[in-house]
């Protein structure tokens, strides 16, 4: 009965390892253009998500660091805001081959939604540089949320209970 108390608790030991890594879910996306006029870089929505209007903004240096950067996501019908941050955690680059990249982890998010981002997001333009025109390029944007996961302490708890029940039930 010890081993199987042993095995119990591991078990609800690792399944809450598992549930508090922290994944990401996707939470809004859409698509529109950037427009590049340095040092500013704007996108605007086409409307090929009927439910959100998304707006971002950002003024990199010569260097190729931002210096100031706003995202912002609203109610396609209430023109509510659902997400807003203007704090960049940090962002990196992937132009390579094929699709580029330009992922940015944001924090401090307030809006009607804030409390699915209470950890962060991680916003995802993709886009060609080769097909970059006059300044401009068609481009689409994934908003994923960091969920906040169940406290490990939780299902170990239950696991206690649960096996301090079956200890009593043995025993009696």
């Amino acid at each position: 009965m010890k081993h199987t108390i042993t095995l119990l608790l591991a078990a609800a030991f690792a399944a809450c390892a598992s549930l508090a890594a922290a994944s990401t879910v996707p939470a809004f996306s859409t698509e529109g253009e950037a427009f590049v006029d340095l040092p500013f870089v704007d996108f605007e929505d086409d409307g090929s998500n009927p439910d959100i209007f998304v707006t971002a903004t950002a003024e990199v240096d010569f260097l190729g660091d931002v210096v100031f950067a706003s995202f912002e996501i609203l109610d396609a019908v209430s023109f509510n805001p659902l997400f807003f941050t203007e704090t960049v955690t940090s962002y990196a680059f992937d132009l390579g081959a094929g699709e580029d990249t330009l992922e940015v982890l944001v924090s401090d998010i307030t809006g009607e939604r804030a409390g699915d981002f209470s950890r962060g997001a991680r916003i995802v333009f993709s886009f060609f540089e080769e097909d970059i025109d006059g300044g401009s390029v068609a481009a689409s944007v994934d908003v994923f949320a960091t969920p906040i996961p169940l406290p490990a302490s939780a299902l170990l708890l239950l696991a206690g209970v649960g096996a301090l029940g079956a200890m009593r039930r043995r025993t009696s």
